[in-house]
């Protein structure tokens, strides 16, 4: 009986495990299910383990046995029975184990994703991959385990996401968070003493077209005032500003790609062109240096400028219609 307890116990553990498995396909059980597979990958191996090493005591013991001995085909036969058990164990834990694991590696092609944050102050800069970044505002897809990778860059200071929760980051440091939106929306920084983060989570398909139109980001035709601006701009701002397919290519400054979709100014202030005037000319509601540094810029230059901002935007993606959480 002593030989069956660890098998008793494996056959428990899964009983356990499976009579309280998540649904696999419910966005809120994310991690919870990947937690499951990789409890399950876990045991089939332990089972696998068990029961090989088992196995190969067994051979070893009846090779060193007296075949002579009057009880020899009594014990022979008892130890192939209990070879027999080993082997279809060491089976279902090699199949339990593969299925697991294969079932893991899916689930981590199709239900996770890795971005990477880096602090600097006043706000947070996130990397997508495939030279897609944002400032102020994290993307991500609904359902999918997100693995952020997260540092400070000067200074220690506080990631504060909506709803997952507040962070501290330290410079050369960096740290690994795990989190899951399951629902889709625009979700407000909550804590007023972090750099403000807005998180905008989209469905899996509409944020596959974000990362699409985002890779392939070039500005759209400028004419008017806000070509105008964009000249200004880029006397005035590129050189600490990034704007996607154009000549500034700063890196000081936060990312201004597609800023016209952006729900919020560094400061954390909604984002209106009244609100970017306010943030240009380092008034309004912008406190400490939570605002562009001053540009003197006449009255005609300025409003050119926001045009031109406002006219940053990704074709045939719109956040507006998504709910406010």
């Amino acid at each position: 009986m002593t030989r069956l307890l660890p098998l008793l116990i494996l056959l428990f553990g899964a009983w356990a495990k499976a009579h309280n498995a998540p649904d696999f396909d419910d966005p809120a059980t994310t991690i919870e299910a990947r937690n499951t597979l990789i409890f399950f990958a876990a045991l089939g191996g332990a089972a696998l383990a068990f029961s090989v090493g088992a196995l190969l005591a067994t051979l070893s013991r009846m090779r060193r046995s007296d075949s002579q001995a009057p009880e020899a085909a009594t014990v022979r036969a008892r130890q192939q029975t209990w070879m027999t058990v080993y082997a279809v164990t060491a089976v279902v834990g090699a199949v339990v184990s593969g299925f697991a694991a294969a079932s893991l590696l899916n689930f981590r092609q199709s239900r996770e994703t890795e971005f990477s944050a880096s602090g600097h102050g006043t706000r947070w800069d996130f990397q997508y991959g495939g030279g897609v970044r944002t400032s102020s505002e994290l993307v991500v897809p609904v359902g999918k385990l997100v693995r952020l990778k997260f540092t400070a860059g000067d200074g220690a200071q506080t990631l504060a996401l909506p709803v997952v929760g507040r962070f501290q980051a330290e410079p050369g440091v960096i740290k690994n968070l795990e989190f899951v939106y399951d629902r889709p929306g625009v979700y407000a920084p909550r804590d007023p003493q972090a750099a403000p983060v807005w998180v905008v989570a989209l469905e899996a398909d509409e944020f596959e077209r974000f990362m699409a139109a985002a890779r392939n980001y070039t500005p759209p035709a400028i004419r008017g005032d806000a070509a105008l601006g964009q000249q200004v701009f880029e006397v005035n701002c590129a050189s600490c500003h990034r704007v996607q397919g154009s000549t500034a290519r700063g890196v000081i400054g936060p990312d201004l790609s597609y800023f016209a979709q952006r729900h919020a100014l560094g400061n954390g202030i909604p984002h209106t062109p009244g609100a970017v005037r306010d943030f240009l000319r380092g008034s309004g509601s912008a406190e400490g240096d939570r605002h562009a540094p001053p540009l003197h810029l006449e009255e005609p230059h300025l409003n050119a400028v926001v045009a031109y901002l406002e006219a940053l935007r990704l074709e045939g993606i719109d956040f507006a219609a998504l709910p406010r959480r």
